[in-house]
């Protein structure tokens, strides 16, 4: 069980929740939608009449199962992501300290770790859908490395997609060792064009001669 003030990002460790029956019975439908489709990041708010309370439920991944490299190599990317632009990184580093893991899924041939970012966090202006990421990574065992792309939605930080180049993913618990870089643009060979003789047309005047 994780319970987190959504406005400060803070840890609580215990909790006194009040409700009404209206307010349970509304939790209980909204857990059962969880239970039913447990997509990784689905989740449900539930607010009081007047809007002044506000609760955020969503199912989890237990992190004990997973290898505290793994999450440090994931953490390692994302920093290294969020540094790349100055301009970004303003709205994404306190989006970052505020954010919760809801779920991550191993895919044979990368992950993608889906994130909960506080309410209170400020989006990026205009709240724009982005793509970021021009980080690979050598990892050991990982026989081409690998890419990454950062996805941000409505200008909040939403979903990690890790991906290996031409190969299966490597067990996450697996991971030990790795090293970040920007990798070269595409080398485009140029082969030199010969210039080609247009014939010269010759326009004479019907009416001469």
């Amino acid at each position: 069980m994780r319970m987190r003030d959504m406005l400060t990002g803070a840890d609580i460790k215990s909790l006194s929740l009040n409700l009404t029956i209206m307010e349970a019975r509304q939790l209980r439908d909204y857990v059962d939608g969880l239970l039913e489709d447990n997509s990784p990041g689905n989740h449900a708010h539930i607010n009081d009449a007047s809007y002044d309370h506000e609760l955020t439920v969503a199912l989890y991944v237990d992190e004990r199962k997973i290898s505290k490299k793994f999450i440090q190599f994931e953490r390692d990317v994302m920093l290294d992501i969020i540094a790349e632009d100055e301009e970004l990184k303003e709205w994404l580093s306190p989006q970052y300290k505020s954010i919760q893991v809801m779920g991550r899924e191993f895919t044979g041939h990368g992950f993608f770790t889906h994130f909960s970012v506080s309410p209170n966090a400020k989006p990026i202006p205009g709240e724009p859908n982005l793509q970021l990421g021009a980080k690979s990574a050598n990892v050991k065992d990982l026989e081409h490395g690998a890419g990454f792309i950062l996805f941000v939605v409505d200008g909040k930080i939403d979903l990690l997609d890790g991906y290996a180049y031409g190969g299966p993913w490597l067990d996450p618990n697996a991971i030990e060792d790795w090293s970040l870089f920007i990798p070269p643009p595409p080398t485009v060979s140029r082969q030199r064009r010969e210039p080609i003789e247009e014939p010269i047309l010759r326009f004479e005047d019907e009416h001469e001669g």
